[in-house]
């Protein structure tokens, strides 16, 4: 749970710096647009969904993972109701990678 933790923190970081595309479609505009460094969904949002993001992403080279925590733990860390996020800073994506994966 310490990794889905910092992985918030971190996203709640990016969101005041301005480097989150936050919602489907707007993420999906940061895929198509190269703006997208990784492809963040939470745990409870629909195959789906996540399975068109995931495709996207695929198609552009970029991660996209599912994180441990529900939609109500993303939207509460990025200030707003989401259920996936798009880091669009590859410093950020780097640091989230780590958390998210630290042997890798």
């Amino acid at each position: 749970m310490a990794a889905a933790n910092r992985t918030l923190s971190l996203l709640g970081l990016a969101r005041r710096a301005g480097k989150l595309a936050l919602g489907s479609e707007a993420v999906q505009a940061a895929l198509r647009q190269h703006r997208a460094r990784l492809v963040l969904a939470a745990a409870d949002l629909s195959e789906k969904t996540f399975s068109q993001l995931a495709f996207l992403a695929r198609q552009q080279g970029v991660p996209c993972w599912r994180l441990a925590c529900p939609m109500t733990q993303l939207s509460r860390a990025v200030g707003q109701n989401t259920g996936t996020a798009a880091v669009l800073d590859a410093g950020f994506a780097r640091s989230i990678g780590q958390a998210e994966h630290p042997q890798e």
